[in-house]
């Protein structure tokens, strides 16, 4: 940030010194730079917003980056396709048809009159049907009453499209749990690497001494080589946290979709709560609810199949014959009507459907139960966590603060000769081991608290 004022005021005087105008235009000339100041401050602060990462919005990013969020919009489509499909079971159902048969034999009138001088038998006999018929009729179906079938249906369509859409959410909160671990493991990684290369530092500066005394002759050369390899092994360890480091950046990246890189910031959250409040809003558990719900749409549905149903038909068609089979013309036809159905008996299949049901809701309330009580533990672990990790920090503190006069002393007396090399090497290590407890237990903290929030579907 103080970078972005050092340009702003070099460009301020550059400008002042480029220009020698009127008092008047100078009013002018100074309010366009003001602006201008204005506005590479905002563009300062926004790069340097852009370098940092929270958590919360990690989890963010992920969700929409995640490709089973795409499901939501595909569900709700589906959803609003099939309701239209139920819908239309409502409207008349128009189907055309068309025929044409040949056949061995037709009917036949046969009259046997006795001989009569004025008339003759065949004058009185319809002619022979012919045996090629032609047939195209419109046929319409119109449902009158169904029992209460569609609306059962639409509500059992609904619950199957909360359902999908619930397993989503839990996908996407297995998700945020996936992020939150590589999250909160390259913070400590990070704070770990800080840490290093303070002791690095803190070592480098002790080499340059004991080498001063070495060039003396009041060491020996081999106290300044322990430093040395010392410094090596830091090095390394400095190679594997940033290459662990750079892996969970680079997944970080690939989750959230954001151009994470090893400039970025990631922040922790400060998280606060009250261990004794317990509201559970866990997806899994409102899926299970949701999965019950479904079953009693569904026991909804069972008595409308054996319901008495309704329906009005008609057909209008052309063909030879016609409705009169005596003729072998080709006639227009019509015929209208109403159809009743009712399953009167269905061999108890509906209640079985109940009781199968039935099972289904009980074994939905034991997973619930299971649920519940696995959740239960969960939280007091994560409550003994908290307590856990707040005692050690304050223990860590102690700690570090008695390593820090040990290695004072520990400098000195190397400086003396009172120890050796791999003495304060030593002393060092517990030191830098004692700052890295710390870290992890003030990161580990943080963690337990969001984990606990987590786990009810608070956070």
């Amino acid at each position: 940030m103080q970078n972005g004022r050092d340009d702003i005021e070099r460009f301020i005087e550059d400008h002042e010194r480029e220009t020698d105008i009127p008092n008047s235009l100078n009013y002018e000339k100074m309010i366009r730079l003001l602006t201008i100041a204005g506005l590479l401050l905002c563009f300062q602060a926004w790069c340097q917003h852009a370098d940092t990462l929270t958590l919360d919005s990690c989890r963010s990013s992920a969700a929409e980056h995640y490709p089973l969020t795409k499901q939501r919009g595909l569900i709700d489509a589906s959803l609003d396709l099939r309701q239209k499909n139920l819908n239309a079971t409502y409207y008349p159902q128009l189907i055309l048809n068309g025929q044409a048969t040949y056949q061995s034999a037709v009917t036949t009138v046969e009259i046997n009159i006795p001989d009569n001088p004025y008339f003759s038998g065949e004058n009185i006999a319809p002619k022979p049907i012919s045996k090629d018929q032609y047939k195209l009729t419109l046929d319409i179906n119109q449902v009158i009453y169904d029992g209460g079938n569609i609306p059962r249906q639409k509500d059992l369509e609904r619950m199957n499209h909360d359902v999908d859409r619930q397993n989503v959410e839990v996908d996407i909160y297995k998700l945020k749990q996936r992020v939150d671990d590589i999250f909160f493991n390259i913070v400590f990684l990070q704070e770990n690497r800080k840490i290093v290369l303070s002791s690095r530092e803190e070592l480098e500066a002790k080499l340059g001494q004991v080498e001063s005394a070495v060039r003396n002759g009041v060491m020996l050369s081999s106290e300044a080589d322990v430093l040395h390899a010392e410094m090596i092994r830091l090095d390394q360890q400095l190679i594997d946290i940033g290459s662990n480091i750079e892996v969970g950046l680079n997944i970080l990246s690939q989750l959230t979709g954001l151009p994470v890189t090893g400039a970025t910031g990631l922040i922790l959250p400060e998280v606060s709560l009250d261990p004794a409040v317990y509201v559970d809003e866990r997806p899994e558990y409102i899926l299970l609810g949701l999965q019950q719900e479904r079953v009693e749409a569904t026991r909804n549905l069972l008595p409308v199949k054996i319901r008495p149903r309704l329906n009005g038909f008609g057909q209008a068609g052309y063909g030879r014959p016609g409705l009169n089979m005596l003729s072998n013309k080709f006639d227009p036809f019509y015929i209208v009507g109403a159809r009743l159905s009712w399953n009167i008996w269905d061999w108890n299949q509906t209640s079985n459907s109940k009781q199968l049901l039935g099972i289904q809701h009980d074994i939905i309330n034991t997973q619930k139960e299971a649920f519940e009580q696995n959740l239960s533990v969960q939280l007091e672990a994560y409550r003994s966590d908290i307590m856990k990790y707040e005692q050690m920090i304050k223990q860590d503190n102690d700690i570090i603060q008695l390593r820090g006069k040990i290695m004072k002393s520990a400098g000195s007396q190397l400086d003396n000769g009172v120890i050796t090399a791999a003495d304060y090497i030593g002393y060092l290590h517990d030191e830098t081991r004692s700052r890295i407890d710390r870290e992890l237990h003030r990161i580990s903290l943080v963690k337990a608290k969001v984990n606990y929030l987590t786990a009810q579907g608070k956070f």
